[in-house]
């Protein structure tokens, strides 16, 4: 009894602790059982001990469960899997940059938006997206639904960018096996498609803004750089990683490195990276040398190790 008592008075006098946790408890009951996460509600107002700390940490707990419960459902499968086999026409956004598969498909994930054409004739179409139906075909809003989609001949339509808007026509595909990783991103199917275009369009609002910030940052990652050299830079700052040549990524992986080239891994060093001359060349030992895949992967782990000393 006298350590339970213990216990509660340490819980007491650190209320912040026990809002964060309140809100972790909500964040991994939510999705799972609703009647938990009452409880857990009801337990962190009595540990709490003062009715302001009473409340701040029921209300975490039900945010976190309400923020979970929105999370799984953002996450799930959505109306497109319905849909399988069926022609689309649609706008979309794309999301992220296109990559090609060594197969030569260019490879991306989107976001639809506004309604789409659904039917035998969605796809066969040309030009823009009609207002009205023809024969079999019908409309469904499936704004918000996300997909990858698939180019076979691998060209992607000239100029597009991350958030541009495009004009999507193809056929409504199962995920092969090796992209089961799409699905924890939201897209639970793929679109094979026979056409898309740019519309010359773009997002706007905060995700509009941040595309317009990386797209300044990549282009100023380029100046006075080389193609190779310039891909590189990008990878290893912003995560764009698409235009990488493969003995450079071939470099990085046998060094052990291969982690760099990307923006989650950089998050920890993004100044340590980053020379602080100007990205054309890298001073070492006095001299001037080009910023090559040798000299970037020497530098990656130099400040790898940095990392693990720390």
């Amino acid at each position: 009894m006298r350590a339970a008592s213990a216990w509660l008075e340490i819980i007491r006098r650190h209320p912040r602790q026990l809002v964060l946790f309140s809100a972790v408890a909500g964040l991994l009951l939510g999705p799972i059982a609703p009647v938990a996460v009452l409880v857990a509600a009801l337990l962190a107002a009595a540990l709490a001990g003062r009715m302001s700390v009473a409340l701040v940490a029921t209300a975490a707990v039900l945010a976190g469960a309400a923020l979970a419960q929105a999370r799984v459902a953002a996450l799930g499968p959505g109306r497109l899997p319905a849909l399988a086999g069926e022609q689309i026409a649609a706008r979309a956004i794309l999301l992220e940059p296109v990559r090609l598969w060594r197969s030569g498909t260019a490879v991306a994930r989107v976001r639809l938006a506004g309604a789409s054409t659904v039917g035998p004739g969605a796809a066969a179409r040309n030009g823009a997206l009609l207002a009205h139906t023809e024969g079999g075909d019908r409309r469904s809003d499936l704004a918000g639904e996300v997909a990858v989609v698939r180019a076979q001949r691998g060209r992607p339509p000239p100029g597009v960018r991350v958030g541009a808007e495009l004009l999507v026509r193809g056929t409504v595909a199962p995920l092969a096996e090796f992209e089961g990783y799409q699905r924890r991103r939201g897209a639970h199917v793929a679109l094979e498609l026979s056409s898309w275009t740019a519309t010359g369009r773009a997002r706007g609002g905060l995700a509009g803004a941040l595309d317009a910030a990386r797209e300044r940052a990549s282009r100023g990652l380029g100046v006075g750089l080389h193609a190779p050299e310039a891909a590189l830079l990008r990878g290893m700052v912003l995560g764009q990683d698409e235009a990488i040549e493969e003995a450079t990524k071939t470099d990085f992986q046998r060094s052990g490195l291969a982690h760099l080239l990307s923006s989650s891994a950089m998050a920890r060093t993004p100044r340590a990276v980053v020379p602080s001359r100007p990205p054309s060349v890298v001073t070492y030992d006095g001299s001037r040398a080009e910023w090559t895949s040798e000299a970037a992967v020497d530098h990656a782990r130099a400040v790898e190790l940095c990392n693990v000393r720390r």
